[in-house]
């Protein structure tokens, strides 16, 4: 009758909106699930069953163990006597941390954001030196487009543009020989 029991029982477990087959891709899904679920089932209660096999040949009774807390009271009062006797050894359980799911994706997206910011201060940079540059170039163009009161370029400007280019070479060479 033990078999007929866990027959009905199985019977019972089973859904009741299995679709046909070839049906929707929902259903399919819904069936594998399911299949899934009956072999990791079938698997626990083999090995369960193989524990208690293991346990009663051993001559203990299954599900007595250490870990196993009772309602009659003999575990939970060793557990409590062996808390008072002897209070050092008293060691909470660790909390487990819980790996961050989307850790390796925030830390792409951290990287990446870094990134952007730093080609972004260089975008800053370049343009600042360049409107730098193109200014000194205005400068440096009004000072020779200037004319004499008689249309002839003034002098004085194109020489010292000539003078401070030959000691920057100056300097350049002195620094390269030293």
């Amino acid at each position: 009758q033990n078999r007929n029991h866990a027959n009905n029982n199985h019977e019972r477990r089973i859904c009741p909106m299995t679709a046909p087959q070839g049906g929707s891709r929902a259903a399919r899904t819904m069936q594998e699930h399911k299949h899934r679920q009956d072999v990791k089932f079938k698997k626990t209660s083999r090995l369960l069953r193989g524990y208690q096999r293991a346990m009663k040949a051993e001559g203990y009774e299954h599900g007595k163990g250490a870990s196993r807390k009772h309602r009659d009271g003999t575990v939970e009062e060793e557990a409590d006597s062996k808390t008072q006797t002897d209070p050092s050894e008293k060691k909470g359980r660790k909390k487990l941390v819980r790996t961050d799911p989307f850790a390796k994706a925030k830390k792409m997206a951290q990287v990446q954001n870094l990134e952007r910011e730093r080609i972004r201060t260089e975008k800053v940079e370049d343009q600042k030196q360049t409107e730098q540059k193109l200014e000194k170039r205005k400068k440096v163009a009004r000072k020779h487009v200037q004319r004499t009161r008689r249309g002839q370029p003034v002098m004085k400007n194109l020489i010292t543009d000539l003078l401070d280019k030959l000691q920057k070479e100056a300097k350049e060479n002195s620094c390269d020989t030293a």
